[in-house]
């Protein structure tokens, strides 16, 4: 039986399946060194592997974390993600649309970086981040009856002619139609 639990252990790690991240660990007796089963790393020849369901037990017996999948829980990943969440809070909380350099700054990390760790936690880089919650800031402005410069400033906006010209492609109608709940605006689909 115990062989037939090893073969799907085995098999997770042969297809580097990351959903059993967490759940077990294997140790390359010729290398000393021990994964996640998602690891990148170089497949290792079977009868080389030891497995574990818990770190400690691979080290005390020797081995020692992978620098490329951290399963020590240093992961490089983890502390990008933790990056990325304190920069979106410090743009949802400024008055205007920080530069990259200023959020790079603020990181520790090069603009390229925050840009690339951006596109890559939410598909967007911060500035259109930026411009989104800016949006969604003058959205609910309207809905909760401010007018259409009131809104615009409270948003963010230096002036009504940024907010008018994104206003069909941002609301599908002007921002006043849309304070109003769009009344006498006819919906196609």
């Amino acid at each position: 039986m115990q062989d037939l639990h090893e073969d799907s252990l085995w098999d997770a790690v042969r297809k580097r399946d990351a959903s059993y991240g967490g759940v077990f660990y294997f140790g390359v007796k010729t290398t000393g060194v021990y994964c996640r089963p998602g690891c990148p790393s170089p497949i290792p020849r079977r009868e080389n592997v030891v497995f574990a369901f818990s770190p400690s037990s691979l080290v005390s017996a020797g081995y020692r974390p992978c620098r490329r999948c951290h399963p020590d829980g240093s992961s490089t990943a983890d502390a990008s993600v933790a990056a990325v969440v304190d920069l979106c809070r410090y743009i949802e909380e400024s008055e205007t649309v920080p530069a990259v350099a200023e959020l790079a700054s603020r990181a520790g990390l090069s603009a390229s970086t925050v840009n690339r760790l951006f596109k890559q936690a939410l598909g967007v880089t911060p500035r259109e981040y930026a411009d989104a919650h800016r949006r969604e800031r003058f959205r609910s402005s309207l809905r909760a009856g401010a007018g259409v410069l009131e809104a615009a400033l409270d948003a963010g906006y230096g002036s009504t002619s940024r907010v008018y010209e994104g206003a069909s492609r941002n609301l599908g109608m002007t921002p006043g139609q849309y304070r109003n709940g769009g009344q006498g605006q006819s919906l196609g689909y």
